[in-house]
């Protein structure tokens, strides 16, 4: 993800991340002397870099109306943010940016700065992203042309021509599916780095911006300690339940199950 700190660049601030004081050799938040952290006074919202190979890439560029050769080597800014307004009781549309078409992206990526070109700005999400939301907008990008991010894969999406079949065949109509995997620890931060397959330093500031529950009450320790059979929340990702098996690998890794909710 990219930090956006020019907050001009930013219409729905509603949800912004807030930066904290961060212990450089643990990652841990530094805490007063209550136990609260400590905020830097810096404010920045987080864009979402998405990589697609060439193909797919080239099949989204004409999804949104444009071509390959118009968007090649730039980025496609989709930011578009649906929320649902209680008073009303209606479903709001609004971009989360002000950027136009052929304005460059300014952030911080890895505590370095980064600059993207926008060929395209659309609403249109990509192939596998219809259905999910994130407040912080996204970046579409071809995968290997900017050797500045490094990617990781975090989805595999599916072609099919009946969706919703081939997403019952997967489910197999279970209120949960579970997986099973290996955490360093039992701390809040590697369990939400390992479950929504985020980066530590990403699970990190979403804890301590507000953005987690556990059993249903908000923790912003990063250190903080789960246990069995707790219910973690992350705000716009969704609800898991932890599960201990009381057992290691052979790199001494907890090995835990984690049920995703529906």
């Amino acid at each position: 993800s990219i930090n956006i700190l020019d907050l001009n660049k930013v219409d729905y601030q509603e949800e912004l991340f807030v930066e904290v004081k961060m212990d450089s050799k643990t990652g841990a938040a530094i805490l007063d002397n209550n136990g609260e952290v400590i905020p830097t006074g810096r404010k920045y919202m987080l864009l979402e870099v998405l990589a697609l190979d060439s193909k797919s890439f080239a099949q989204y560029a004409k999804k949104i109306g444009s071509s390959y050769e118009k968007v090649k080597g730039t980025g496609i800014l989709c930011d578009t943010y649906s929320y649902y307004q209680d008073e009303v009781g209606n479903t709001v549309e609004q971009r989360v940016y002000n950027y136009k078409k052929g304005e460059n992206i300014v952030g911080e990526y890895n505590q370095k700065e980064v600059s993207i070109p926008i060929s395209e700005v659309s609403k249109i999400k990509p192939y596998g992203y219809e259905n999910y939301s994130y407040h912080g907008g996204y970046l579409v990008v071809e995968y290997g042309v900017h050797p500045e991010f490094d990617f990781e894969p975090k989805f595999v999406t599916i072609d099919a021509e009946n969706s919703e079949q081939v997403t019952k065949e997967i489910v197999h109509h279970q209120d949960y599916r579970q997986i099973q995997v290996s955490i360093p620890s039992f701390r809040l931060d590697a369990i939400i780095s390992e479950a929504f397959h985020l980066s530590r330093k990403e699970a990190s500031q979403y804890i301590l911006s507000n953005f987690v529950k556990v059993n249903y009450k908000e923790v912003v320790q990063t250190n903080y300690l789960c246990h069995n059979m707790d219910i973690i929340s992350l705000r716009k990702y969704g609800r898991i339940k932890l599960v201990d098996l009381e057992k290691t690998n052979r790199k001494d890794k907890h090995i835990v199950e984690i049920w995703f909710y529906k």
